[in-house]
């Protein structure tokens, strides 16, 4: 590969790890903010039936509903869940740069490294977790593994 080229290749993993560090990011926050304020909604409805307040019971039936319905968000939205798949996407992208930076730039070095970041571009489009836990960062950790056995027997 010509120099160019490689500093293209380089620029690709790059973004992708950036793209997917975000990602984490955002869901990792997503997640502890709708558990934190479930909590305070959960305090709230608590409170209010220790204290003697006019309508207490009215402000208490509100505040579960809203927490019922913040729960239920969480649940369907699996953040938890994307935001350690996308942490493990993004660390495979970092150790796929940390190789390709300090590896030898010669064809097939560089065939391999483009083979494992395009593994790991279709597992991060097609295998998002949706409520199956963290199979899905399994399976794309058993792949790249048994992709980087090959390279090495062969």
């Amino acid at each position: 590969m010509d120099t160019q080229q490689i500093e293209v290749l380089e620029n690709e993993i790059s973004t992708f790890h950036s793209i997917y560090a975000t990602r984490h990011s955002r869901n990792f926050h997503a997640d502890w903010s709708i558990a934190l304020i479930s909590i305070i909604l959960t305090a709230l409805v608590s409170a209010l039936g220790v204290l003697k307040i006019d309508n207490a019971a009215s402000y208490m039936a509100l505040l579960s509903i809203f927490n019922a319905a913040v729960i239920a968000g969480h649940r369907v939205g699996t953040f938890g869940e994307r935001a350690q798949f996308q942490r493990l996407v993004a660390t495979e992208a970092e150790n796929l740069m940390t190789e390709f930076r300090f590896s030898s730039k010669d064809d097939e070095q560089c065939k391999s490294i483009i083979q494992r970041l395009q593994t790991l571009r279709d597992h991060a489009s097609r295998n998002l977790p949706r409520g199956e836990g963290i199979q899905a960062a399994i399976n794309l950790k058993d792949e790249l593994r048994l992709q980087k056995i090959e390279e090495v027997s062969s």
